[in-house]
């Protein structure tokens, strides 16, 4: 049976099975490396993406990616790599506590001038 658009539904359907299936968020085809090992890179973007454009709402993107960060990682003693990160909650016994400190301080380069942020 075909929709309006001349797609069929049954087609839709698988589509929006698999992207459950993979746990995949809006915009990804794939994802071959589900860890996150506490790189600092993606928030490193943020931050020269933001110095290049001036941009303020990469300051409140750049504060709720550190927000769920903090969330995911966060255990008694430090921040713990995760195994699958699309679970959010598979942690690995290893974290690189340099990776973890670097995304601190690009969040503290960001937000210094904010309220509540406080970076030495």
């Amino acid at each position: 049976m075909s929709s309006e658009n001349g797609v069929d539904q049954s087609d839709t359907d698988a589509a929006k099975q698999l992207v459950q299936d993979l746990r995949l968020q809006p915009g990804f085809t794939k994802l071959d490396d589900r860890r996150y090992i506490l790189r600092p890179e993606a928030i490193e973007s943020v931050f020269v993406l933001y110095r290049v454009t001036g941009r303020e709402d990469l300051l409140d993107a750049a504060w709720d990616m550190f927000e769920a960060i903090q969330k995911a990682t966060e255990t008694g003693l430090a921040n713990a790599a995760l195994g699958d990160m699309s679970l959010g909650e598979a942690r690995e016994s290893q974290s690189d506590s340099k990776s973890s400190e670097l995304s601190f301080v690009v969040v503290c380069c960001l937000l210094g001038g904010r309220a509540g942020v406080l970076c030495m």
